[in-house]
């Protein structure tokens, strides 16, 4: 996820997303556009803030240099990177649940 200053747009972010990824070898699966978002409190003097999810596919020996360009990049306010558990992307299915009587 990417929270990018209130002036960015979508296109924006997904650009540079794009040539970050193009430089390592993953790709984008994804892009979802939540929007303009007031923040809790300013960050870089900034009180609003719009909000990108990308689900990315990347080699694990890439995710440390993607971290790295990311923290490289003035123009956004923050970011969070979440790895994916295997199992529940094979799956893709709810776990089920034991009932107390069993």
């Amino acid at each position: 996820m990417l929270v990018l200053p209130d002036g960015k747009q979508q296109k924006e972010a997904e650009a540079l997303v794009k040539e970050w990824l193009g430089k390592s070898g993953g790709k984008v699966v994804s892009v979802d556009f939540w929007g303009k978002k007031d923040l809790v409190y300013p960050i870089k003097k900034q009180m609003k803030g719009v909000y990108v999810l990308f689900e990315l596919e990347l080699a694990a020996d890439e995710v440390t240099e993607l971290q790295k360009r990311i923290k490289l990049e003035e123009g956004l306010l923050r970011h969070l990177l979440v790895v994916k558990n295997q199992r529940i992307i094979k799956d893709n299915k709810p776990a089920k649940l034991k009932s107390k009587k069993e």
